[in-house]
Order: structure tokens, then sequence, then C-alpha cells
């Protein structure tokens, strides 16, 4: 399973919809950035005519975005950043490669990121992969779960919104 998920420090969902729509309207290219986090999203994503984009509610002072191809968009969370002036991580979990990690945008730049794969290990602890996401968003304080996007979209998840391309 590939997860990865991304969230915003900020408090007016309202507007950081409004942003997302006008950088989805707008955006034509995949930045190449600076960071440990892999960047799995690529261009063909970004032109997918059937690209959503679901917004959860405010939680705790965050909001999370979570992308229906199942990568973050690190182009368009790093202009959210940018343009919101706020923090912005954003979380990976691999199971096929063993893998976990995080980038951290502030003001536009990586402030911070991490990567961690075993997949030359024989054994992958799977739990102990998962545990170290939860246990990067607890040191935020992020209390919003992690999800795939079929649970928000199949589902109707209350409190989320689903953005079309």
């Amino acid at each position: 399973m590939q997860i990865e998920q991304a969230y915003v420090k900020f408090d007016n969902r309202e507007i950081l919809i409004d942003l997302v729509k006008s950088i989805l309207a707008n955006e034509n290219d995949v930045l190449d950035i600076d960071m440990e986090t892999p960047n799995c999203f690529d261009l063909s994503l970004i032109n997918d005519s059937k690209r959503k984009i679901g917004v959860s509610d405010l939680n705790g002072g965050w909001i999370s975005i979570l992308e229906s191809s199942k990568f973050n968009d690190y182009t368009l969370l790093l202009t959210l950043s940018d343009k919101l002036g706020v923090t912005v991580v954003a979380v990976s979990y691999s199971d096929i490669i063993g893998g976990w990690g995080y980038a951290e945008f502030t003001g536009g730049t990586v402030s911070e990121s991490f990567f961690s794969d075993e997949e030359d290990n024989e054994e992958i602890d799977f739990d102990g992969l998962y545990d170290s996401v939860n246990g990067k968003l607890a040191d935020y304080g992020i209390d919003i779960p992690i999800y795939t996007f079929r649970e928000i979209a199949n589902t109707k998840k209350s409190g989320w919104v689903l953005l079309k391309k």
C-alpha cells in the first residue's frame, strides 16, 4: 500500500480551498525540489482530467490534503506554504519498499525532510513503519488520521470536500 498525505497549518479552509483551485487551474510543471523524500508525482498526474483532491475540515489548527493519485503534489504543497506563509507537513508510507518519510515546508522552502526504506531487508516491520509516520504526525500535534483517497471518496467521509481539476 502506498499512502501519501499532507497537512497544512492554517485556520481557514475556504481560503485554502480557493487557493488550491487557483493553483490547480494554473499549475503546469512539477518542480524539482531538493529533499530526501522521493517525489513520485509527475507531469502526467498534473494534467489528469480525473484528478481529485480531498480537503479535510480544520482539526487542531491543521487541514489535510489528499490526492486521488496516491502521491503528494509537492509543487502544490510548496506553493501553498509560500502563498499562505504557513507550515505544510507531507508524510509518505509504502509497504511496497518498506519505507516512510516526511517533508516540512515553511514559508515556501523545504525546512526539513527525511526518508528511510528497508527495501534491502528480508523482513520489513510494517507496523513499525506505520507507527513512525503516526509518531511524526504526533510530533506536530496533528490529529487527523491517515486515509487512502478511496476511503474518503467512496464512503463520503464526513468533513471532507472533494475538488476536481
